[in-house]
């Protein structure tokens, strides 16, 4: 029997209590449904109250056709429109020769749009789309860089642009026929109007190139930086003179902004971790022969790093550098965990274990920076009626993504992966910066993820986790598995906006007081905490690497292949795939070797 076969009075019933998910569906493939939809003002009313949103208000109420775009809108926004069956998947698989431990996708797009308008401030700390690139090492050491655009075709969103092939460091390395040269690393080069070189513009990537003797033995260890040139292909643009010694694995490299490499070396003896090397390079200009010369500073990790789960113990995995620090990841999850100062590299306590306990409670608390900031709001000039003086005062919110299973002995802590809101006092009208470690700032709950991955049992890979431009989508991805939570930060930064009032928010400049519950008050809360939900996408493979492009296109390097998922409002559950190599490579561009 077909539904619409029912009484009316049970369709009735059957529309207003159908989750949004489902009558966003319906919506699109029946036309009936629709027709229902723009004759009732409370269908829709009561569809929309079970989408996240601030209260409709005025005439709004009784325009069906109005309220159905409100809904359509909000479905999509916050991910209640079937996206788990209607996500695009489509695939670009790479040759068999490919390494896929060394290849990635590369994101620039923060560094080179380093101007953010007062808007993005608002809700995010980056644009609304980023540029994306593939870079593809094979086992002949061949670097491939693939752009990623938007392009009518699908399968054109891949574009062959550069190629560097070992000739392009032979030079540099003076390498000879009884020599072999070995790709151990490629790095993205952050590049920001500080130090962007006119002449050279382009995308920039560090390689770092090992001369291999017959036995073995490596002989030679240069970093190279190309860059990629849009006309004249990759140019070597700088280049670190590395010291080079068979005991040290290389676990990660970094090149930070101000143009310095720091590179983490595991050292070992036989089979026995001995702890961990962590070298800073930089090239000083000697006045006498006006030639560059690379000098560098070591600072020593133990093996065993400090943790509050010794049962969980984890190796050094990767790094990040900070305006003033450097900070290092397990190999589990990308989240800080220990931290060098700039002023104490190379003192023997300059390792600081970066405090990540999470204690059970739904009252403000201090810790120092916790996790990656994913959006924050300056107030300028406001009076802030908690304070003792009338002074007009400017003072800074955050949202941090922490993700922590620290256990404790003497308290109750939280374990998963949070939204947590905190509040910066700063003594001038200064911003807030993303990239900056504070010593102090006041914290409280947010948002809990929901369905999170065991954080006890992960796989060597560990979590893999993206987050889009504007903040709207937090991508997880474990093994073959990638969830993921959709939420709005306004909601929770901006009262005006998360309450559809103008007025609100008087008395309450720092949004604390029921932060918002009202635009959630469709969804389950815990302890104070919004409880998100996960969409889980489909499966693609083992995840290596993951990349947001935009709020609705999520990008992959999944087990040999270059994925995307697009959910958006035009996804339509296809699926696709195509050899990599069969793209056009009319737009490639030799390797200039200076």
């Amino acid at each position: 029997m077909h539904i619409l076969d029912l009484p009316a009075e049970m369709v009735r019933m059957f529309l207003h209590t159908l989750d949004p998910a489902s009558f966003y569906l319906c919506l699109q493939t029946n036309k009936l449904f629709r027709e229902h939809a723009l004759a009732s003002s409370a269908l829709m009313a009561d569809q929309i109250s079970r989408v996240p949103g601030p209260p409709v208000l005025g005439a709004t109420n009784s325009d069906a056709a109005a309220l159905l775009t409100i809904f359509g809108k909000r479905a999509a926004q916050h991910l209640r429109n079937g996206t788990s069956r209607m996500t695009d998947l489509h695939r670009w698989r790479a040759p068999c020769d490919v390494d896929r431990k060394k290849s990635f996708i590369m994101c620039w797009t923060n560094y080179l749009n380093s101007g953010i308008s007062e808007s993005q401030q608002l809700v995010s700390p980056g644009p609304s789309t980023n540029e994306l690139a593939f870079v593809q090492v094979d086992r002949y050491e061949t670097i491939k860089v693939y752009f990623i655009e938007r392009r009518l075709h699908d399968r054109d969103c891949l574009q062959f642009c550069h190629l560097i092939p070992l000739e392009a460091a032979a030079s540099h390395l003076r390498a000879t026929p009884e020599h072999t040269i070995q790709v151990v690393r490629v790095a993205h080069v952050p590049v920001s109007s500080a130090n962007y070189d006119d002449i050279t513009p382009g995308v920039r990537i560090a390689v770092l190139y090992h001369l291999l003797e017959n036995s073995g033995k490596v002989a030679k260890s240069k970093v190279l930086v190309f860059c990629l040139h849009p006309e004249f292909g990759p140019l070597v643009v700088n280049l670190f003179d590395l010291q080079a010694d068979d005991m040290d694995k290389v676990i990660a490299m970094k090149v930070g902004l101000k143009c310095n490499l720091v590179v983490v070396y595991a050292v070992r003896y036989s089979t026995e971790l001995l702890g961990y090397r962590v070298v800073k390079y930089a090239n000083a200009r000697d006045e006498q022969s006006l030639e560059y010369t690379t000098v560098q500073h070591t600072h020593f990790i133990p093996p065993l790093l400090p943790t509050r789960t010794p049962s969980l113990g984890d190796r050094l995995g990767d790094l990040e550098i900070r305006i003033d620090t450097i900070e290092f990841y397990p190999t589990k999850y990308p989240m800080t965990q220990w931290i060098v100062h700039d002023e104490e590299f190379g003192s023997v306590e300059g390792l600081e274990h970066q405090d990540t306990l999470l204690p059970d409670t739904v009252m403000f608390f201090d810790k120092p920076s916790l996790g990656r900031t994913i959006a924050h709001r300056h107030y300028h000039e406001i009076i802030d009626p908690t304070f003792s003086t009338e002074e007009e005062t400017c003072f800074n919110a955050a949202l941090e993504l922490v993700i922590s299973r620290d256990h404790s002995y003497t308290q109750h802590v939280r374990k998963g992966a949070y939204i947590l809101k905190a509040t910066h006092h700063p003594h001038t009208c200064i911003k807030f910066l993303p990239h900056l470690h504070y010593s102090r700032l006041r914290y409280t709950y947010v948002a809990v993820f929901d369905k999170m991955f065991d954080l006890d049992n992960l796989s060597n890979l560990g979590l893999k986790v993206a987050v889009s431009p504007g903040a709207h989508r937090i991508a997880i991805a474990s093994w073959k598995s990638v969830k993921v939570w959709s939420f709005d930060p306004s909601a929770f930064l901006d009262p005006a906006y998360s309450l559809n009032d103008e007025t609100s928010g008087e008395g309450d400049y720092a949004f604390s007081d029921h932060c918002g519950q009202q635009f959630y008050d469709c969804d389950d809360w815990w302890s104070g905490c919004l409880v998100l939900e996960p969409v889980e996408l489909p499966s693609a493979g083992i995840v290596f690497d993951l990349q947001f492009r935009t709020e609705d296109e999520l990008w992959g390097w999944c087990d040999g292949s270059v994925v995307r998922w697009s959910f958006g409002t035009g996804a339509q559950g296809k699926r696709e795939q195509w050899d990599l190599e069969t793209i056009s490579e009319r737009n490639i561009r030799n390797v200039s070797i200076k």
